[in-house]
């Protein structure tokens, strides 16, 4: 077991041996970041938060870790994906498979100005999603289309217990321009099995915005394969 640092925080981990390592930093460069520049510069700012997050999987999971191809109880890696964070607005927790519950093409929800939720589910997405239990993400920043102007200003994290400093979006760039994309950075994050996740948007006027969440889920390849979640595991 060993020790590692996660946005100021101590976590425990199990070290990855020299083929699991190799394999990780292959997968995550070589295919996951194929043809984006701003991936590839998020994921090689961030190498040893990386690490360090398939360290807190290995321990938390109790499984090795595979890459991309990992079977049933081994440790995957793959791009988040709205079904890992996102929640639709029922009393009962339910995934979203689409990032768009505040985009512009499919008539969802729109903030408001000022504070409104943008993780989260049931009224007013004021409760805190779960991490699946065979899931754990490392976000790293936020991306929305180029053809948008932003309507959310700032968005800020309570992961647990912990309330993250705030993330503008104001100044986002462009990434990657033939594809469309603004982007911001921040500090690599960590988001346990079974934890509870809040994220809350603060606009200086309403509108509607469709925002991906920009990182790594790291989860056993049966929960990983799943190509749409009905259900969230805690």
């Amino acid at each position: 077991m060993a020790k590692v640092t996660f946005a100021g925080k101590e976590y425990t981990g199990t070290e990855l041996t020299d083929a699991e390592r190799d394999l990780l930093f292959k997968h995550v460069f070589n295919y996951l970041a194929a043809g984006n520049d701003f991936l590839r510069g998020t994921f090689d700012l961030n190498k040893e938060s990386i690490e360090s997050a398939v360290m807190v999987a290995k321990s938390k999971l109790e499984a090795p870790f595979n890459g991309i191809l990992a079977g049933d109880s081994q440790i995957g890696v793959q791009l988040i994906r709205p079904g890992h964070i996102m929640r639709g607005t029922g009393a009962t927790e339910t995934p979203l498979n689409t990032w768009d519950s505040f985009g512009i093409t499919s008539g969802g929800g729109a903030f408001v100005s000022g504070s409104d939720n943008w993780i989260g589910y049931g009224a007013d997405n004021a409760t805190a999603v779960n991490i699946d239990k065979e899931a754990l993400l490392t976000p790293m920043g936020i991306m929305f289309s180029q053809g948008q102007a932003p309507v959310v200003s700032e968005v800020r994290f309570q992961i647990g217990e912990t309330t993250y400093p705030v993330t503008g979006l104001r100044n986002a760039f462009v990434a990657d321009t033939p594809n469309r994309i603004r982007a911001v950075r921040f500090h690599p994050l960590l988001m346990e099995p079974k934890q509870t996740v809040l994220g809350v948007a603060w606009s200086e006027s309403g509108g509607r915005q469709e925002m991906q969440l920009l990182g790594l889920t790291f989860g056993l390849g049966r929960f990983l394969r799943q190509q749409s979640y009905s259900s969230v595991s805690v």
